[in-house]
C-alpha cells in the first residue's frame, strides 16, 4: 500500500500597496520579514498579487485612532482591506520614534491579515506580541496610570501565537 502525498496548500499572495511617507515607509521592508514567518502566505511590496492591501498616512484628524485597517469579508475571508495611519497622532511626542512608528506599521498590517488583539489592557504587563496594546513597547518597569508597571517584554514584533492565527485562517497547521 502507498502513502499518498497530502498536496501542500499554495500561500495566499499578498501585496502591500505602500503609499507611506518616507518616515514610515522605512518600516515595510521589517514588517513584510516579519509577517512572512507564516507559512500561508508571501507578502510583497507593491506586487501585482490577487490580494491587494494598500496603507497610506495622513492626517485624519482626532479621531480616536493612530491607525486603522478597514476589513471587508467574503464569508468568513478577508475580501478587501486598507490600512491608514493617522499622522494627528503620530506626530506627538509619544509616537515620534522608530519603534512606535514601526509597532503601528506591523499592527495594522496584521489586522489586516487578519490577526486580532491579544490584549487590550493598556498598562498590563507585555505579552511579546505587536498586537497587544501596549504602554511601553520595548517592555520594561515604566509608570503607567499612576504606578510603575514592569511591562517585561517587548512587542514589537508578531509572536508565534500571531503567526498562528495567519496559518490558521489559510488553513494551514502550524
Amino acid at each position: 500500500m502507498k502513502l499518498l502525498k497530502k498536496k501542500r496548500k499554495q500561500r495566499a499572495k499578498i501585496s502591500i500597496k505602500n503609499n507611506l511617507s518616507p518616515v514610515y515607509s522605512q518600516f515595510v521592508p521589517r514588517v513584510l520579514r516579519d509577517w512572512n514567518l507564516a507559512s500561508s502566505i508571501v507578502v510583497t511590496e507593491n506586487g501585482s498579487d490577487s490580494i491587494q492591501v494598500p496603507i497610506d498616512n495622513n492626517y485624519y484628524g482626532d479621531v480616536g485612532w493612530v491607525g486603522v485597517a478597514n476589513i471587508s469579508y467574503n464569508g468568513d475571508h478577508i475580501s478587501n482591506a486598507t490600512v491608514r495611519i493617522n499622522d494627528t497622532y503620530m506626530k506627538l511626542a509619544r509616537y515620534k520614534n522608530a519603534e512606535q512608528q514601526q509597532f503601528v506599521v506591523t499592527h495594522e498590517i496584521g489586522h489586516a491579515l487578519g490577526v486580532g488583539h491579544q490584549n487590550t489592557t493598556f498598562c498590563d504587563q507585555n505579552v511579546g506580541s505587536v498586537m497587544d496594546y501596549t504602554a511601553q513597547i520595548l517592555g520594561g518597569s515604566h509608570s503607567c496610570g499612576g504606578s510603575t508597571v514592569n511591562f517585561g517584554i517587548s512587542n514589537l514584533n508578531p509572536n508565534p501565537n500571531d503567526i498562528g492565527t495567519v496559518n490558521d485562517q489559510n488553513g494551514h497547521n502550524h
